[in-house]
């Protein structure tokens, strides 16, 4: 028997780390519920493990490689002083059908709420409010048009995302009781639309609270970090309080919509998170690496106008906050990320591509949100007509031996000790048919514990403070699945993370469309259920093809200032 509808729930950044333990301590029992009755695992996310890609992986089934987004942000041609820089991505460019489309196809409905990457919203059979990267709700962020305004008199206000560092650090009090709010308000919204659509197939909200929290106070959630606070003096006991109340409302939350659902004797339930979580010990400042190797060339001017402006918006949030007005800023995303020049927006991103010397620059850090490098590279065409390169395409493969060994040669600024775990080259990471467009090589440090970061003239290294926050992202998310069919008490389930939707299509009797990268996670079910339902995978031609990318830029100049001064609330960009 394969079943008619799914409640499919994203817990953005969860990781086994934090729900097991918790489960067990009676802190998330209908979790622990839920595993006891269901299979559970590792959702192994994308690499470097991104919000955007690794969602857009999820819902499309393709790696990166095939869908072809790589970050927040996308090479671009933009009007500034050289013709280079960065556009954020958005739902049109995504090469592939989401889960929902897929759906629709077959006559089904879905309900999808705050999903990364989903705006602009598209037309589906059912309902859509989209997720990060939506920039008002003021705006078009609804499928049918229209359904935010019709329903925020009844259920209050909608809100898009909390950005810790619109708080203090020393208000964790009441961005915990914000987050736990905007929770609660994202399950009554999905309650609404389960409400208006009862013939419902698909219900899939999405809680980025999980990973906001988990960004601003891992130093409360992890115990490891917990005993460094008491050692060095610094837990708050009331905070850790808070930060459990959190976790305890978030199951409640859970709880509600399984019984809105009909409960789990009658709807199957999913878990699926876009990446696990680790701590943030600090970041490597890696294009003034590259400028100390040689590899890297700045204007010295450019890099003195790129500090001053970092510092004129510092002073300027102070100068706010002492009049009472740092709120009131922060909360209007107010465009602190810019400068103007002859009456034109320029961004962070502005500032340091007009910093580099292109003609003496061999390999760059792109974006902070990336943790991936470009190479330089004469004739690619990423930027329009623009072409700073100076890497002839023969020496390719030597230039990037080279970076790789610099990399390194990175030691760890306490211990001394070689800093990369990680190294890959495109084709290791980007398998597909947009390996050409991906970044050169991809890296970690210490197992993800440090990032790097784009600016220039700030020294090497720069330890993890409330801005960056006191967590970051790690490949390990979670998948839970419970429901008929599916063997209970079964953990240890490991997969990738486009391995999802082939899974939810299978489970549906649906077939899995040839485009789809991943496969039906055979290990969460009943060897009974596998032999009475055998999964189909169409071949290509037979099924409707890939979505249409029309590679459209939809967000103006002042959507584009709101969003990135967002993903640096985020911690994203400082």
């Amino acid at each position: 028997m394969t079943p008619e509808r799914i409640l499919l729930i994203g817990l953005d950044g969860m990781t086994f780390d934090i729900m097991k333990p918790l489960a067990e301590q009676g802190i998330m029992p209908t979790c622990h519920d839920l595993m006891q009755r269901g299979s559970w695992g590792v959702l192994r996310s994308t690499i470097p493990p991104l919000t955007g890609p690794a969602w857009t992986s999820f819902y499309t089934g393709k790696m990166p490689g095939n869908h072809g987004l790589f970050d927040f942000f996308k090479p671009s041609a933009v009007d500034n002083a050289v013709g280079i820089g960065r556009r954020l991505i958005n739902s049109r460019e995504v090469d592939g059908r989401a889960l929902w489309h897929v759906l629709s196809d077959h006559d089904k409905t879905s309900l999808v709420l705050n999903v990364p990457v989903t705006y602009p919203p598209s037309k589906i059979k059912g309902a859509m409010f989209t997720g990060m990267l939506t920039p008002s709700v003021q705006g078009n962020l609804t499928y049918p048009e229209g359904l935010y305004p019709k329903y925020q008199p009844e259920l209050g206000d909608y809100t898009i995302t909390i950005n810790w560092q619109s708080y203090s650090e020393h208000d964790a009090h009441r961005f915990v009781q914000d987050l736990i709010h905007c929770q609660h308000q994202r399950t009554r919204y999905t309650a609404r639309l389960m409400d208006d659509w009862p013939d419902w197939n698909l219900c899939f909200p999405c809680f980025t609270e999980t990973d906001r929290i988990q960004h601003a106070l891992w130093h409360y959630i992890d115990p490891v970090e917990i005993e460094k606070l008491k050692q060095e003096g610094r837990y708050d006991e009331s905070v850790r309080e808070l930060v459990l109340e959190f976790y305890r409302q978030c199951d409640e939350d859970i709880r509600v919509l399984i019984e809105k659902a009909g409960g789990t004797d009658n709807v199957p339930v999913f878990f699926v998170s876009d990446h696990g979580f680790g701590p943030l010990r600090g970041k490597v400042m890696m294009n003034h690496f590259f400028a100390q190797q040689g590899l890297l060339a700045a204007k010295q001017a450019k890099v003195r106008q790129a500090i001053l402006m970092i510092l004129w918006r510092k002073a300027y949030q102070k100068a706010l906050k002492s009049v009472g007005l740092l709120k009131w800023y922060k909360a209007r995303q107010a465009r602190a990320v810019t400068t103007r020049v002859s009456g034109a927006a320029k961004t962070i991103y502005d500032i340091f591509y007009e910093s580099i010397d292109w003609n003496r620059t061999k390999v760059y850090l792109g974006s902070n949100t990336e943790g991936a490098l470009y190479m330089n590279v004469k004739g690619r065409g990423l930027y329009g007509d623009v072409d700073p390169g100076i890497i002839e395409p023969e020496d390719y493969l030597t230039v990037r031996a080279e970076i790789i060994n610099a990399l390194k040669s990175i030691r760890h600024p306490d211990t001394g000790k070689p800093m990369l775990t990680y190294v890959g080259t495109r084709e290791e990471a980007y398998p597909g048919k947009y390996c050409d467009i991906a970044p050169d090589i991809v890296f970690f440090f210490d197992d993800g514990a440090w990032l790097g970061d784009f600016q220039l003239g700030k020294g090497a290294f720069k330890p993890s403070d409330w801005k960056t926050g006191s967590g970051t992202h790690r490949l390990d998310g979670c998948f839970l699945a419970c429901g008929p069919g599916i063997a209970q008490n079964r953990g240890g389930i490991n997969t990738e993370i486009w391995n999802v939707t082939p899974t939810l299509l299978g489970y549906m009797g649906l077939p899995v469309p040839a485009e789809m990268d991943g496969k039906f996670i055979g290990d969460a079910f009943t060897d009974e259920w596998k032999a009475a339902h055998p999964v189909q995978y169409l071949e290509p031609g037979e099924d409707s093809g890939a979505g249409e990318v029309s590679g459209a830029d939809v967000f103006d100049a002042d959507d584009q200032e709101v969003l990135v001064d967002r993903l640096r609330g985020l911690g994203y960009l400082d």
